[in-house]
């Protein structure tokens, strides 16, 4: 009977460990992935993220509403095209400046290819918000010299047929007044048909 019980347990022990998956991003995506993202996708839901040397500056969440409204399309000939609508309310905790809206429009178009879950784009895409919004660098007093992109990636989350979710990576820095700062912006962007 003893036996009988370690044999159980060195079984359900294997196939526990040869259940596991080494590596993997845990993404959910077929191998017909290129076909489950042709047409036109809503943006639902884009969560921003920006590093600063190492700190969070913005976390938030914009969500699709009368006046947030982005799309993408992606064609057969590998091109896609995409426009995003947005305003927000800007407050900066001091109660004398009291709240202001600031609205925008971005619109993109170019080329995508899929390799395992990456989604290269030779452009960003469009969403709530500017994708390569350069924080800080626009809108800094002083000479403001090329910002140098140093690496951009994306990664499928999830793609089937009414739903997709892309997790895209920006690093870079600028150069103010000699003053290099270095910048990390995570966007992920939640789509339905």
């Amino acid at each position: 009977m003893l036996k009988l019980y370690y044999l159980l347990v060195a079984g359900l022990l294997l196939c526990g460990f040869s259940a596991c998956k080494k590596g993997g991003s845990g993404n959910s995506i077929g191998p017909n992935a290129a076909k489950l993202i042709l047409g036109k996708w809503n943006l639902q839901q884009q969560k921003s993220v920006i590093y600063v040397n190492g700190a969070v500056k913005i976390d938030t969440t914009y969500f699709t509403s009368f006046t947030n409204v982005s799309r993408a399309q992606f064609n057969k000939d590998n091109t896609f095209n995409s426009v995003g609508l947005w305003t927000a309310v800007i407050t900066d905790g001091n109660l004398n400046n009291g709240n202001s809206a600031s609205m925008g429009m971005d619109s993109t178009s170019g080329t995508y290819s899929i390799v395992n879950s990456s989604l290269n784009t030779n452009v960003a895409i469009a969403g709530f918000s500017n994708m390569v919004g350069f924080y800080d660098a626009a809108t800094s007093v002083g000479t403001v010299s090329p910002v140098n992109v140093v690496s951009r990636s994306s990664e499928i989350m999830v793609l089937t047929s009414s739903k997709f979710n892309l997790h895209y990576e920006l690093i870079y820095n600028t150069n103010i007044n000699n003053i290099t700062t270095n910048y990390k912006e995570e966007q992920d962007y939640y789509y339905t048909r």
